[in-house]
């Protein structure tokens, strides 16, 4: 992956407000040096060829990702609110491979009173309808429980193996930015912004969806959610 620390950082996150196509970039010759500049470049569009300031639009950039961090007492609420449904989902996970485990005895018991009987009986037919049964149960029934067992018994991560990462991500998205790493920051744009982002030369960077990580947190501060927590 490319992780060089120059370039234009939102060059193709970032659509043309008027056209809703994605922005390009590139240096422009000044007097004495030459300048960064976005620009769409769609024929036709309103925008066409209008340069926007790199310095402004990754700046309006960086001021809008310190809003999606969210303050301390919220991050911890947040936080633990993940934690228990993790736990909670494992706990459900582990139920339910234990309940598979038990329709597994079960069968092998109906097997194994079939075989009993397969043995016992002298009847040609019957022999063939014992036979048809276990094979369904070996063959259909039980390769089916086993499997759906298998995935169910798994060893799932703990919270901080699985989420502490990504945890970390949602309380300061900003720190991963100021890296200057392309591959960074283009995983701060995937994971912030899946959407994407659109600039409009007169009226800023605008937002078309607020991923949900982000959108639970800003739940967290309404009154009402905070209530009902306590």
């Amino acid at each position: 992956m490319d992780c060089d620390t120059t370039g234009y950082s939102l060059r193709s996150a970032v659509r043309c407000a008027d056209c809703d196509t994605p922005l390009t970039a590139c240096w422009t010759k000044g007097r004495s040096k030459h300048y960064p500049y976005y620009y769409c470049f769609t024929k036709r569009c309103e925008s066409y060829g209008k340069a926007i300031q790199r310095e402004k639009i990754e700046g309006e950039f960086e001021s809008l990702l310190r809003t999606l961090e969210p303050s301390v007492p919220l991050f911890k609420t947040a936080t633990k609110m993940f934690e228990t449904w993790w736990n909670y989902r494992q706990a459900q996970i582990a139920q339910r491979g234990q309940a598979l485990e038990d329709e597994i005895h079960k069968l092998d018991g109906k097997i194994e009173q079939l075989m009993d009987r397969l043995v016992e009986t002298d009847s040609d037919s019957m022999v063939k309808a014992y036979e048809t049964r276990i094979k369904k149960f070996e063959k259909t029934d039980r390769a089916v429980l086993v499997e759906k067992s298998g995935q169910s018994l798994r060893p799932m991560h703990s919270f901080n193996a699985a989420l502490r990462t990504s945890i970390n991500f949602i309380a300061k998205p900003h720190q991963l930015w100021s890296s200057g790493r392309l591959c960074d920051r283009r995983a701060v744009l995937k994971l912030a912004f899946p959407g994407g982002l659109q600039y409009h030369r007169n009226t800023g960077l605008r937002t078309t969806d607020t991923p949900l990580p982000f959108k639970v947190l800003g739940r967290l501060t309404s009154k009402r959610f905070q209530l009902a927590v306590h």
